[in-house]
């Protein structure tokens, strides 16, 4: 048997990573200077075979030991991957015939048959020649060993007769001493190349391999007997270790495929995580930094319902080929899922380089795709995670770049990196997620509401309810630690609906004291597709005695898209009930316009992020200017959120904005306190013979 991971632990020093990915290993590493170490034995232990006469034997009968240097080189061409292991390692039945030839014809025939049949198959399969000596070093090492300490206990071997019983110890502890020179070597430079401790290497592997490798050479001496028996025995032989192979080639193969994607040739997600593990481990000793962007293509549905199946498959597989150009040799791409893909970066250099790795992968993917004479660009949501800022562990690692990848994909980044305070899916957010099931049935959701002022009168003409929970613990919660939470959860079914009933309660309480304003409720994108909606808006309006106008449903342009054909039915519905319906962040979005033509929609709110800075910022301005006389072209009402200074609301005034909101007018405060507020400038207004135009701002 070939000693494990060796030949493939050392890296190739002439091997040229692509696309300028640079993971090399200096030939100053410990693995070479080991490998290095190894060699120079290796050559004088051939030196001193050649001085004792060693291979005497092997001159008088040369053909014998051509024979055996052929088994040798068949036995490594025949190689299969080790139990247990997804790395490279390999067996062999290498050893078997080594240690043949040991018993048949002594020390000399099993270096050149060990040592021999190693060096002539790294030169046919073009092996790199580090390696090649490597390994060609440590068998002749081992071969020394064992007839070291077969001449030591035996005669054996005995000329002209067989081997007996009495010989049997001595092979065994010969044996023993080649298995642990050869397998020993080979576990210390594989734990070398990669930054393992040795005793770590050697505690995780040696036991398997040295079964394994005991197997085998224990059918040399039956090998040696039979020869001696009659050479016709000899095929005999063969037909079990022929079972055995074709078993064990069958299950090799079965392991391959139960690792790689059979579409694109990658390594799967039970693969991928096995690598992570692995590099992980390696960079615990090295120190070393693991990277993982996970890859979701976005809207690959619709690649796949136009072009068909089998040209999709075309494109995810040339989607694999680009993301293997920019992994280096020691990373591995995987794919995770239908459109999702996994890269693991090995010797990570920072978030920084991996998101502009990231980048260049978007870049690559946004160059046309052929199919089916289709020139196709493809777009893609890229999330990120690294040791040991974004975990230590494969699983978390993974699920941490999964994270981040969604939050591209939701929040339209392209790439994102993870962040632990908004993952909605840690264990501290799935406490609060429970916590917050159990307060909405308690009651601990409370509303506060925020005036709406006409630009033209002066008057309040509405409020916003926004909600807050008031956590036991925790205190006042705001909604954006846990609205999200909510979304992502079947939470936000019941919080909706709990906030839409108190929201019209209080507008019925405030009737009775003679204050009537609507009041608007956001409204999640879950929600607008529940077809049960109108109904239960109705039955709350009427347990309230409420008439329709009311009420105004705030919805984003992102709740839209997820299926318009749905939304637009029962947006309908509401709209033909007499309930407002506003469209909130405006111009955030893609579509601003489609979905004015296409809704039925009585409001517009131009999203903070535009009228914050609207004097100090042209651009801002143009927007804000234009939006406004959009929406009196279409007869609908525009509202502007975030006004904080007078010389925005002048600003407003002049282009003729509709609605104001923000901390100019009044900060969001309880039913309460915006009872006694607007009783003030009820006040302030008949001792001044008119309204104040410029309220001042309250504060909680």
């Amino acid at each position: 048997m070939e000693a494990p991971c060796a030949p493939d632990s050392l890296p190739d020093p002439h091997s040229r990573p692509p696309r300028g990915r640079i993971a090399a290993v200096l030939p100053a590493s410990p693995a070479y200077r080991f490998a290095a170490l190894v060699i120079a034995l290796g050559v004088g232990v051939l030196a001193l075979l050649i001085e004792r006469g060693s291979f005497a034997p092997v001159a008088a009968s040369p053909w014998q030991a051509v024979l055996l240097m052929s088994l040798a080189v068949s036995a490594e061409s025949i190689s299969l991957k080790s139990p247990r292991q997804h790395d490279d390692t390999r067996v062999s039945p290498g050893s078997l015939v080594a240690l043949i030839a040991l018993l048949m014809y002594g020390t000399g025939a099993c270096v050149v048959t060990f040592a021999g049949g190693v060096f002539a198959w790294g030169v046919v399969s073009r092996q790199p020649l580090v390696k090649v000596g490597f390994n060609t070093s440590q068998y002749a090492l081992a071969a020394a060993a064992a007839g070291a300490v077969l001449g030591a206990l035996s005669g054996v071997p005995h000329p002209g007769l067989p081997i007996h019983p009495g010989d049997l110890p001595a092979i065994a502890a010969a044996s023993l001493a080649f298995l642990l020179v050869n397998d020993v070597s080979a576990m210390i430079v594989s734990g070398l190349a990669m930054g393992v401790p040795v005793w770590v290497q050697l505690r995780r592997n040696l036991a398997l391999i040295l079964l394994i490798d005991g197997i085998l050479v224990g059918f040399a001496p039956v090998a040696v007997v039979a020869v001696h028996f009659s050479g016709a025995t000899v095929p005999l032989l063969a037909l079990p270790f022929a079972a055995i192979y074709y078993s064990a080639r069958q299950a090799d193969l079965r392991g391959h495929e139960s690792t790689h994607d059979a579409l694109t040739g990658l390594a799967n997600r039970t693969l991928f995580r096995a690598r992570v593990e692995q590099a992980i481990e390696r960079a615990r000793h090295s120190g070393a930094r693991v990277g993982v962007l996970a890859l979701d293509l976005d809207n690959f549905k619709d690649f796949n319902d136009t072009l068909g199946h089998a040209e999709a498959d075309q494109l995810l597989s040339g989607v694999a080929e680009r993301m293997r150009s920019v992994a280096g040799s020691h990373d591995v791409v995987a794919r995770l899922g239908s459109d999702d893909f996994g890269i693991m970066i090995a010797e990570a250099e920072g978030v920084a380089r991996l998101n502009e790795l990231a980048l260049c992968i978007r870049a690559l993917l946004d160059e046309p795709f052929v199919i089916a004479g289709l020139r196709l660009g493809v777009s893609a949501s890229v999330g990120i995670s690294c040791t040991p800022d974004h975990g230590s562990d494969a699983d978390v690692l993974i699920r941490h770049a999964d994270v981040a990848m969604h939050r591209a994909k939701v929040r339209r980044t392209g790439v994102d990196v993870y962040d632990a305070g908004t993952d909605p899916y840690s264990p501290e957010r799935l406490v609060l997620a429970a916590e917050l099931r159990e307060g909405i049935t308690r009651g601990e959701l409370v509303l506060h509401y925020q005036p709406k002022l006409s630009v033209g009168t002066g008057e309040v003409v509405g409020v916003e309810a926004l909600v807050r929970w008031r956590h036991p613990q925790r205190g006042l919660v705001p909604p954006g630690e846990f609205i999200e939470l909510a979304e992502r959860t079947d939470v936000i079914g019941a919080l909706t609906m709990n906030v839409l009933r108190m929201a019209l309660g209080q507008v019925a309480s405030w009737r009775k004291v003679g204050i009537s304003l609507p009041v608007a409720v956001n409204l999640p994108a879950q929600i607008l597709l529940d077809r049960d909606l109108p109904a239960d808006v109705a039955s709350l309006l009427a347990r309230f005695g409420l008439t329709p106008d009311s009420l105004v449903l705030e919805i984003t342009e992102g709740s839209l898209i997820h299926d318009p054909h749905r939304s637009a039915q029962i947006l309908d519905a509401l709209a033909g009930m007499g309930v407002r319906i506003a469209i909130d962040d405006f111009g955030t979005g893609y579509s601003s316009l489609a979905w004015l033509k296409r809704f039925p929609v009585d409001e517009i709110k131009v999203d903070r992020s535009f009228v914050t800075d609207l004097t100090e910022d042209e651009s801002d301005a143009a927007i804000v200017r234009s939006t406004i006389e959009l929406g009196r072209s279409l007869g609908v009402s525009v509202v502007a959120e975030g006004v904080e200074t007078a010389d925005v609301l002048e600003r407003l005034a002049e282009y003729g904005c509709d609605v104001v909101q923000g901390y100019l007018v009044s900060r969001p405060v309880p039913a309460a306190q915006l009872v006694t507020w607007l009783r003030a400038r009820d006040e302030r207004s008949e001792v001044g013979g008119r309204r104040s135009e410029t309220p001042a701002p309250t504060e909680l």
